[in-house]
């Protein structure tokens, strides 16, 4: 329909309208097609009542989502120079890119397996998460790692000398972000409807923002901003423990080894870094 209404109109509205006609052209075959009887309209107050509970927390914590992973924008862009900031989105869009993709896989893994799984937890639920964080950890963790001990080294090789600050820069927000991903349990509070626990942590993470950034601003310039950035991120790890916790599923010695290995590997890299001669990392 969108290429008919294209080549009719020669407008991009074409991508607009014909949307919305193959929304009406599926509504009316799915009304239809396949029934004894056509829908009806019905009204079923307890589920209204149920959709309009869990829909309004979901509404509230994709607010408070929004002002936790894009407030810094709005908060940076009065304590930092233009170009700062063009600098910082290069260094956090590096930084973010691994932990974004282990948030979306998580959820798309591990919430199939909290609905089917119900509100019941047991040996078997905490076995087959233990196996699929474990999975996901030792494919996300290694490249955080290496951001860690040589982000500035790949910010130096890709872009030019404009962009030299990204690579310190890098390297810390990625020592928050390595703390968020080991904390990674997946949306197991959507899958039991308790959707109001979603938005008061990412409450906490938005209200934590604001003292992180200007407080990092006051008492160490550019780099206290960007380690405020990089504690706000670490801050998912508590409350992610703290859902874990409230529904049996939290694995603390996956946690502790998770945190070991990744320590010693930051370890060993800055060792082997400073072996290869390359310059202190800050």
């Amino acid at each position: 329909m969108a290429i008919v209404l294209a080549l009719i109109t020669k407008s991009v509205w074409a991508l607009v309208f014909g949307a919305l006609a193959e929304n009406v052209v599926r509504l009316a075959i799915t009304h239809y097609y396949g029934r004894h009887a056509p829908a009806r309209f019905a009204w079923d107050r307890e589920v209204l009542r149920s959709l309009r509970r869990f829909g309004s927390w979901i509404f509230l914590s994709s607010a408070v989502t929004f002002a936790a992973q894009q407030g810094d924008r709005l908060v940076l862009g009065s304590l930092l120079t233009t170009h700062q900031l063009g600098v910082y989105a290069v260094a956090i869009t590096l930084s973010s890119a691994v932990t974004d993709v282990v948030g979306t896989l998580s959820g798309r893994v591990l919430f199939p397996l909290y609905s089917m799984v119900g509100k019941l937890t047991n040996d078997d639920l905490r076995r087959r998460v233990r196996k699929i964080r474990t999975a996901l950890a030792a494919l996300s963790l290694p490249p955080v790692l290496v951001l860690i001990v040589a982000g500035d080294v790949i910010v130096h090789t890709v872009w030019d000398v404009r962009y030299v600050d990204a690579g310190w820069m890098v390297q810390i927000l990625a020592m928050g972000g390595c703390v968020a991903l080991i904390g990674q349990i997946g949306p197991i509070e959507l899958a039991r409807g308790e959707s109001w626990i979603g938005a008061v942590v990412m409450g906490v993470s938005a209200a934590a923002l604001v003292p992180c950034l200007v407080g990092g601003f006051r008492m160490g310039g550019e780099v206290g901003i960007i380690i405020g950035v990089a504690i706000t991120k670490a801050l998912d790890y508590p409350l992610r423990v703290w859902i874990a916790r409230r529904y049996g599923i939290w694995l603390h010695w996956l946690d502790l080894s998770l945190f070991a290995i990744s320590a010693a590997v930051v370890a060993l890299g800055f060792f082997v870094r400073h072996a290869l001669g390359f310059p202190p990392v800050w």
